[in-house]
């Protein structure tokens, strides 16, 4: 499957509402992502570089899994 474009922007926006739906985990926030540039080996062209909040340990396997799948979703297309 290809992943979709957006805008660095648009990726924090959809990466902050998909956390606030994790239960225990609504106070954390991605507040930086890094842009590589050129895609690594699973085809992803960025990572989460900081979050903003307390990450609770009972969160950091949801955290995991949801940044996991959004990794494998969404590429920036746009780094606006």
């Amino acid at each position: 499957m290809a992943r979709a474009l957006v805008s660095l922007q648009s990726l924090k926006v959809l990466l902050n509402l998909e956390l606030a739906t994790l239960d225990g985990c609504e106070a954390i926030e991605v507040s930086g992502i890094k842009v590589r540039p050129t895609p690594d080996s699973d085809g992803c062209n960025w990572e989460v570089a900081s979050y903003s909040g307390h990450v609770a340990h009972q969160c950091t396997s949801l955290i995991t899994a949801l940044i996991g799948a959004m990794r494998n979703r969404y590429n920036v297309g746009n780094r606006a």
